[in-house]
């Protein structure tokens, strides 16, 4: 019984056709209100305040012309906007939940390094839309990033927060992931005085999609809460693969209060008095939370793996997959085997 007439249902995804004839209706007039492209630099159809993308109409939508947007490349934000709100139309039978709903679209422009940002001013508008429609509004969007401290403390979600909060009638739902198939990426550990470590790969990709940097590297972030790592010890240490599994030595161990605000630079050198490479150690706070990121530009060798050691008393969260965030990959025993690296028992080790 409820067809989401009177409700506005947005996206903010790969963008819309809006020449399908599930988002359009009987009379087949458009039913998108708005459609914000973000991909195209300033213009005069940006939308103030935020002064990037193009903004449309529903009349300039339906005026045409060669530059209309579109949803070719992807066909993405269309099959998710014909689930929440398409009215069945092009073959009768497939309608979308909210059938009876307007539409606003915001076409995301993926890969910015401030992306987050801009999914945040899509909500901005989509929210401001709806508000002056007098209409309550649901965003949708199936996106999102490998990245960052997976808690929802971001400064793109606090503010995402704060508008869905300011008033009654905003809703705002996102996809869960889709990591099921992915190799083992997180890796969480509660410190002890007993040392530990997780091995990291270098990550020899030249193609920008899957390295952050573009030389050969050995970097990840860590995430946790300030009060859980102050009393953590880290350091950088090496394994050597062939012919045999041999530890090679370490960088001495820091504390966080080592590397806030400023780069901590250590050789690492082997027993032989070879160095192996410069580990580089920064720091900063965010509220309650530290981000630690981890260093090895252009190692001696890329054969090595790479200990993150710790020791002390703590808890901290890394996700790092080269093929997901572009970092080095954690070496577990689901990762070594296709990679042929060893992963021994620890009886074995």
């Amino acid at each position: 019984g409820y067809s989401g007439t009177r409700v506005v249902v947005s996206l903010i995804d790969s963008g819309l056709d809006i020449l399908h004839p599930d988002l359009r209706d009987a009379n087949n007039n458009s039913r998108v209100y708005r459609y914000w492209d973000q991909v195209p630099a300033a213009n005069p159809g940006s939308p103030a305040p935020y002064g990037y993308g193009t903004e449309w109409t529903t009349a300039e939508l339906e005026a045409g012309g060669s530059s209309i947007p579109n949803d070719n490349a992807s066909g993405h934000g269309t099959t998710v906007m014909g689930t929440a709100a398409g009215n069945g139309l092009a073959n009768g039978r497939h309608k979308g939940v909210a059938s009876g709903a307007d539409i606003i679209a915001v076409a995301t422009n993926f890969g910015l390094p401030n992306w987050q940002s801009t999914v945040a001013d899509g909500v901005a508008y989509i929210l401001a839309q709806a508000e002056a429609l007098g209409k309550p509004a649901v965003i949708n969007a199936s996106l999102g990033s490998y990245g960052g401290s997976h808690d929802g403390k971001d400064a793109a979600a606090l503010f995402i927060e704060d508008l869905i909060d300011q008033q009654g009638g905003r809703a705002m739902v996102a996809a869960a992931g889709n990591s099921n198939a992915e190799f083992p990426y997180h890796m969480r550990t509660e410190v002890d005085a007993d040392t530990s470590f997780t091995w990291f790969t270098t990550n020899q990709n030249t193609d920008p999609r899957y390295n952050a940097f573009p030389f050969p590297n050995m970097f990840f972030e860590l995430w946790a809460d300030a009060d859980d790592f102050t009393d953590v010890q880290f350091a950088i240490g090496a394994d050597r693969v062939l012919p045999s599994l041999a530890y090679r030595g370490r960088t001495p161990y820091h504390t966080v209060a080592d590397a806030i605000g400023t780069t901590v630079t250590e050789p690492l050198i082997s027993p032989s008095g070879n160095t192996l490479g410069t580990v580089q150690y920064y720091a900063q706070e965010r509220g309650d939370q530290i981000l630690l990121q981890i260093m090895m530009e252009s190692p001696d060798s890329a054969g090595y793996l790479w200990r993150f050691m710790t020791t002390g008393n703590g808890i901290f969260d890394v996700w790092t997959l080269t093929t997901r965030t572009a970092t080095s990959n954690i070496i577990g025993p689901v990762l070594a085997e296709p990679l042929g690296l060893p992963f021994p028992t620890e009886a074995e080790y």
